[in-house]
């Protein structure tokens, strides 16, 4: 029938006829406003699609098992039962025992590197009648942020979800190559008239496989569904390049995430991608752009991921008198190089990394003195002849900020 009250009182009819049964988790999962997660009730999501309005004619059809209970209902997009074999736009069927699973199909449309393809979004449940005011139980978080990630994989990257997760302290790389129907399929939906180069901007589809690649890391276990994409920077690393990516250009892209910070809104995620060109003039000179991509997960819970960050920077130090350079010696984590020598008048180039991470649970508890896990390595230079004249490293743990960029 076509949505507004007619489709809602059809709903009902459905739920109180399929109540009269000894088997009602059916009604129970038609009716219930709010379903259990864990410990806290959610909004429940088969309530609400089942009275959205949609545009168009549905049905609906209902199979029962020998004796009469309803074992699968599916919903499609079109005034009557399709033929067999064609996919529902949503089903709810009942597994094992008193679980049930719904099942979102959703069409994905096609891109330059996939075809257009159906894909699914299950999500598990138990009807438990016991606990009057909220029967149908949710799959707890992880089982269910598992379930939309395999979704989110197939739709971004077009295969499941490996068995085998990635850490978010990894690096996520990828090829591309751009094509002609690339740039068409880009440039027209900009308003773009040129088939043979595209804007800067088009590294954000060059990146996008690693740039996403973060979340669906291991220790990133938070649901999907609430992400917002925040925002986009985009920082170019060569003066002589005309910002413009072409038919023909292989590019790799590399991404790794450069913060996890628990804000109040919920988890924010920032990957960082470098795109270096392995083909022309380019090829082997660094990265042509860097582009920084922020996520927000919202309402992710604070022990869904650990807060970490890391940083790349080059810091400038001028060695004033020889106390300077006897106090930066005598640093556990400065290492001079053999043969080298600390002077007066020195000026030193710090090209550092660092990772910190925070300790759950470390200091005194309090929010405003956090205790982290950190590492700092890097090189130290003198400007003027490039030489290697020492190197760092840095590991500690409980300690309440990098001692290093401290020091320095």
């Amino acid at each position: 029938g076509a949505a507004g009250p007619a489709w809602r009182a059809g709903v009902l009819d459905l739920c109180a006829r399929a109540a009269r049964g000894r088997d009602v988790w059916l009604a129970a999962c038609l009716r219930s406003t709010f379903v259990a997660v864990e410990k806290r009730w959610r909004r429940n999501l088969v309530y609400d699609l089942v009275r959205v309005p949609w545009r168009g004619p549905r049905t609906v059809a209902v199979e029962l098992d020998a004796e009469g209970h309803p074992v699968r209902l599916d919903v499609w997009a079109a005034p009557e039962v399709p033929p067999a074999g064609t996919v529902p736009v949503l089903s709810l069927a009942r597994t094992t025992g008193d679980a049930f699973e719904l099942v979102l199909h959703d069409r994905s449309p096609a891109t330059a590197t996939l075809p257009e393809r159906v894909v699914p979004l299950r999500i598990g449940f138990v009807f438990n009648p016991r606990i009057v005011e909220c029967p149908i139980h949710q799959d707890d978080s992880a089982a269910l942020n598992l379930c939309v990630k395999d979704y989110y994989h197939q739709v971004w990257i077009g295969l499941p979800l490996p068995a085998e997760l990635p850490s978010s302290r990894g690096e996520f790389e990828a090829e591309f190559c751009v094509t002609k129907e690339d740039i068409v399929m880009y440039n027209s939906s900009l308003g773009f008239k040129s088939t043979s180069a595209a804007p800067m901007d088009f590294g954000t589809v060059i990146a996008w496989k690693g740039l996403v690649g973060a979340l669906f890391a291991k220790d990133v276990n938070v649901n999907l569904l609430d992400l917002v994409h925040m925002s986009h920077q985009y920082d170019v690393r060569r003066r002589d390049w005309d910002r413009r990516f072409c038919v023909g250009d292989a590019i790799r892209s590399s991404s790794r995430v450069q913060e996890v910070r628990h804000v109040p809104a919920g988890v924010e995620i920032t990957v960082r991608a470098e795109l270096a060109s392995t083909t022309g003039a380019y090829a082997g000179v660094g990265p042509l752009m860097v582009i920084t991509s922020s996520f927000l997960v919202r309402s992710a819970p604070r022990d869904a991921c650990t807060a970490f960050s890391r940083r790349s920077w080059t810091l400038e130090v001028r060695l004033t008198s020889q106390t300077d350079a006897e106090v930066l010696e005598a640093r556990p984590w400065f290492h001079r190089c053999p043969g080298e020598s600390l002077r007066p008048g020195d000026v030193l180039l710090f090209d550092l990394e660092r990772a910190m991470t925070r300790e759950a649970g470390g200091g005194t508890g309090s929010e405003e003195e956090p205790r982290y896990s950190v590492t700092v390595r890097g090189e130290v230079s003198a400007p003027a002849g490039g030489a290697v004249v020492a190197r760092v490293l840095y590991e500690g743990s409980g300690v309440r900020g990098d001692p290093v960029e401290a020091f320095l």
